[in-house]
């Protein structure tokens, strides 16, 4: 279902969007991250508004590249790597 209410956009300063950060942030510590993660994507994504579909493609991305830095930080001394030694053999 698209929407097709006209809202007027006003501008927004890096402070806003902080502020805005910080409620998402705490709101995630109430209501769990699965929840509100389900907010964001399926209700809000309803709204077929493209800059925030591209917004959610980009913070996709970003949180997959964020997730693999930590893993692989928290498992540095468990994570073997066989290209060197296989192509030495």
């Amino acid at each position: 279902m698209k929407n097709t209410e006209k809202t007027q956009t006003t501008p927004v300063t890096i402070g806003d969007v902080c502020k805005a950060i910080e409620v998402i942030v705490n709101a995630s510590k109430v209501m769990g991250a699965k929840s509100l993660g389900r907010i964001v994507t399926d209700e809000l994504y309803g709204s077929h508004d493209a800059a925030y579909i591209a917004m959610l493609e980009i913070a996709g991305e970003r949180a997959k590249t964020l997730q693999q830095d930590a893993y692989m930080a928290a498992n540095v001394d468990s994570i073997v790597s066989c290209g060197g030694v296989l192509s030495q053999r």
